[in-house]
């Protein structure tokens, strides 16, 4: 048991070491990505030896979407990205975002880490070309674009593209079991908490729900019996 906190306590130091680096500096993405597939494995051997419901998983699996959490801040999809015969896709995106923050396309190649296609859902149904998603150095860059584009319409080949950001989809199956409770909340009453929960603002009061059981308790005191009943007690307050 020992053993095990020291490697829970050592997995904490590096999930925070390796999160400074990647923030701080240029391309840590690989190493990133080295330690997600380091943490599965060892989150498989766990389960295994300690079953599903031990503390330390829960403490891994949370330590592991965290890291995938600091991997998807980096990474913008763009959807109806038609293929050009003349021109590599990454080319394309490299001089297309470069247009996008005024600067050379040789400059936008250093702050971009990788550039790929994924096939999607959405792709798929609406018989688009597969999503394209891009992966920066720094967060930064990522966050210019966005800003950027809240203005202005993205075009490439005349073709107007969609920007997502990046979720995990294990972040997104645990933001659906909330939505009992966010579909019923105003969307600027309400923060999606990190790796999951969420934190609401209600008549001037904040909540910190970090577990389903308050997200419900919550639902009940507050969402279901609000009309003539008495402000409950502070004790789920942050």
């Amino acid at each position: 048991m020992e053993e095990i906190n020291q490697q829970i306590v050592s997995l904490g130091n590096q999930v925070t070491e390796i999160s400074q680096k990647v923030q701080e500096n240029a391309s840590q993405i690989e190493q990133l990505d080295k330690k997600i597939i380091e943490n599965q494995k060892d989150l498989k051997r766990l389960e295994e030896e300690r079953g599903k419901d031990h503390e330390a998983v829960k403490l891994y699996k949370e330590a592991t979407l965290i890291l995938e959490m600091e991997r998807a801040s980096h990474t913008l999809r763009f959807r109806k990205v038609q293929k050009d015969k003349d021109v590599e896709t990454t080319d394309l995106m490299e001089q297309a975002l470069a247009d996008v923050l005024d600067m050379e396309k040789s400059q936008m190649s250093q702050e971009i880490d990788q550039i790929y296609r994924v096939n999607s859902s959405f792709a798929r149904k609406n018989k688009v070309p597969r999503e394209v998603h891009v992966v920066f150095v720094r967060r930064k860059i990522k966050e210019d674009i966005l800003r950027r584009l809240r203005e202005n319409t993205l075009k490439i080949n005349d073709q107007e593209i969609t920007i997502l950001k990046q979720t995990p989809w294990k972040i997104r199956d645990i933001r659906k079991q909330y939505f009992f409770l966010t579909n019923k909340l105003n969307e600027n009453k309400f923060q999606m908490a990190s790796p999951q929960g969420v934190l609401v603002t209600w008549q001037t009061r904040r909540f910190k729900l970090d577990s389903l059981d308050k997200a419900r308790d919550f639902y009940h005191r507050y969402i279901v019996t609000m009309e003539g009943q008495s402000p409950p007690s502070e004790r789920e307050e942050m």
